[in-house]
């Protein structure tokens, strides 16, 4: 029987079954156990969605905020990924955990994808304004929404 010791959250392949799967704390998973994890979920498995109500027209698989805009990486108000076009006055659904794919997507699978300028989501850290993590590309075309709390960058 083998453990490994998870000490930060991250994304974890575990090669005897070939599963992703989101550790979301300090774990200790146990090769050929029936409860081989704990706390962890199956990727595509989950996903939490929450509504808002667009305050302008925008684009699908732009990150927005709780007040319908885009999100930028001057604000911290971050808190979802819409998945439709959003239309102005109307609710819309924004994904705000889980896998979220698009076939035009061309992420480096593991790196942590971040709010750009205009809602824009990319793997290039900020410089300026809030670090702000809303995930991690688990292949070329698929990324893990999972919202950070933003760290003001000085």
């Amino acid at each position: 029987m083998s453990i490994t010791v998870i000490t930060s959250p991250r994304i974890v392949k575990v090669k005897d079954d070939n599963r992703v799967l989101v550790i979301t704390k300090t774990q200790r998973i146990v090769k050929g156990s029936t409860r081989s994890v704990l706390n962890a979920s199956a990727l595509g498995g989950n996903k939490s969605f929450t509504v808002i109500t667009g305050a302008s027209p925008m684009s699908a698989l732009k990150v927005v905020t709780h007040d319908g805009r885009y999100a930028d990486h001057t604000d911290p108000t971050t808190i979802g990924v819409a998945g439709i076009t959003v239309t102005a006055g109307n609710p819309a659904q924004v994904q705000t955990y889980g896998l979220l794919t698009d076939a035009l997507w061309t992420w480096t699978p593991n790196l942590p994808v971040f709010v750009g300028v205009g809602g824009a989501i990319t793997q290039t850290e900020p410089m300026a304004g809030y670090y702000m993590r809303i995930g991690e590309a688990v292949d070329a075309t698929t990324i893990m929404v999972r919202i950070e709390p933003p760290i003001i960058r000085s």
